[in-house]
């Protein structure tokens, strides 16, 4: 067996959603239901709060999404579902760096620019 022929029969260990290591039955499940396609809810809120505020570190984020949406959603619910995002390629990194409450340095996060039918970029 050939160098190329092992490697292409290893399995493939990143297109698997994430789930938890160590409650593997309801993780692995809840992983399994989020579609690389379909946007959330919540996802598409976030999505919103993006359009409407521009560039955002996740404090901020959090902080305006829940004002509009409160008790929808966690801090840490937010922020999972702009990580999909942004593996979805709908957020990008902006390459700007913002510092939170605690002093942290943190990335400043956008919605992609999306091309119209005519071209243009929102």
């Amino acid at each position: 067996m050939s160098a190329s022929e092992k490697w292409s029969s290893q399995p493939d260990l990143f297109s698997y959603p994430k789930s938890r290591w160590n409650n593997p039955d309801t993780s692995r499940a809840a992983a399994e239901s989020i579609s690389l396609e379909a946007i959330t809810e919540t996802q598409e809120r976030i999505l919103v709060v993006y359009r409407f505020h521009g560039a955002l570190s996740d404090e901020q984020l959090e902080e305006f999404f829940l004002d509009y949406w409160p008790d929808s959603a966690t801090s840490q619910g937010i922020r999972s579902r702009r990580g999909e995002l942004v593996r979805k390629g709908l957020v990008v990194d902006t390459g700007e760096r913002s510092t939170t409450k605690y002093g942290r340095s943190c990335v400043v996060w956008r919605s992609a620019s999306i091309p119209t039918q005519t071209g243009e970029t929102k």
